[in-house]
């Protein structure tokens, strides 16, 4: 399923969460892992809550941030020269490479106070509204959208923040960099789903009222 055929659209939610579902189930499967499903709390990384996202310790130990030079993440257990085999985009051809990240800061420091994520999305009042603040649907009636100031949504802040797969293209000003969500690569980032639990985390404090622990959703 293509990046155009899960967002912006009514299974973007259910997706995301079957898709979550689904690496958990071959995490217990194939790795042998008993724990609950992790998932990033943002809000604790965000300046307002004495945090940072460059020393974040979930960053750091999915290998921090990636090399200026090319992108690559040097450190931890992903750092392979080949960990991704296929992409960017949609493209199914074979093309082993590492890992890039390139952490941006602003977008992350904007977008993830605490005001700017639960608070939204426990007003929301039906699931458009909830998808509306979520994905940052443009095409919705402005009554069912929530205003927070955020630079980013929940779901473009995940993959901003992070930053990955980076390509070039041409502009009139030159050659622009810019990053490239791909449904193939973006599933095979190690943050990914971590950064997709707390989505669906955050729905879930919404709904109980009830915050989950750090380590698991």
């Amino acid at each position: 399923m293509t990046i155009y055929g899960v967002h912006g659209v009514g299974v973007f939610l259910p997706w995301h969460r079957y898709a979550i579902w689904t690496f958990e189930s071959v995490l217990r499967s194939e790795c042998n892992y008993t724990g609950a499903q992790p998932y990033w709390d943002w809000t604790l990384d965000n300046p307002r809550s004495n945090g940072s996202i460059l020393t974040s310790p979930v960053v750091q130990a999915f290998g921090g941030d990636g090399s200026a030079d090319t992108g690559c993440v040097q450190n931890g257990p992903f750092n392979s020269s080949t960990y991704l085999n296929i992409g960017p985009v949609e493209s199914l051809k074979n093309d082993p490479r590492c890992l890039k990240r390139s952490i941006t800061a602003l977008d992350f420091d904007y977008s993830s106070e605490w005001e700017f994520i639960y608070p939204p999305t426990m007003s929301r009042k039906n699931h458009v509204q909830l998808q509306a603040f979520i994905d940052g649907l443009s095409f919705i009636a402005e009554s069912d959208k929530a205003s927070t100031g955020a630079l980013q949504n929940p779901h473009s802040m995940g993959h901003a923040g992070i930053g990955y797969d980076v390509s070039t293209r041409n502009s009139d000003s030159g050659t622009e960099r810019l990053i490239v969500i791909s449904s193939r690569t973006s599933t095979r980032h190690p943050m990914i789903p971590s950064s997709g639990c707390t989505i669906q985390c955050s729905i879930t404090y919404g709904l109980c009222g009830k915050r989950q622990t750090r380590h698991g959703c």
